[in-house]
């Protein structure tokens, strides 16, 4: 028996059935394994950036009460009346601000702030002008 030279001059070389399946393999192993790394770096970047905006909103909320904090007013409604600085209880807070976005950052507006029962978010309103009553007229600006 004669053993035949597989060469590629006569045409009969090349790669077995097996080892082009192995190859294959192989490459769909190392796509599976970067398309996962790649989609792994992108869900965190998105994360990363919902993370940093929310922390940006919260960062411009908690700067906009300090403001309206550090500029809170005695407010006495008449002249017999004892200054009320704040008034409320663990859910809501009034106190009057000498810090009023509706005029630019200046004059004297009652705030109210409340923490909404059914969502747990902050509702903040600015009236003014300052009256003791209620329901009187003016300029009310609200935001949650």
């Amino acid at each position: 028996m004669t053993t035949r030279d597989f060469s590629p001059i006569d045409g009969r070389g090349g790669f077995t059935l097996i080892e082009v399946m192995l190859a294959l393999a192989l490459f769909a192993l190392l796509g599976a394994v970067l398309y996962g790394a790649v989609s792994l770096g992108q869900g965190a970047a998105r994360k990363t950036e919902a993370s940093f905006e929310n922390n940006q909103r919260l960062r411009s909320v908690m700067d906009l009460l300090a403001s309206y904090i550090r500029s809170s007013y005695p407010f006495r409604p008449n002249l017999q009346d004892a200054a009320i600085f704040y008034q409320g209880d663990e859910q809501e807070l009034n106190f009057v601000s000498a810090h009023s976005v509706a005029m630019g950052g200046r004059g004297i507006a009652k705030i109210h702030l409340a923490v909404e029962p059914e969502t747990g978010m902050l509702k903040l309103e600015e009236a003014l002008p300052v009256t003791s009553d209620e329901g009187a007229g003016g300029y009310h600006n609200s935001f949650t």
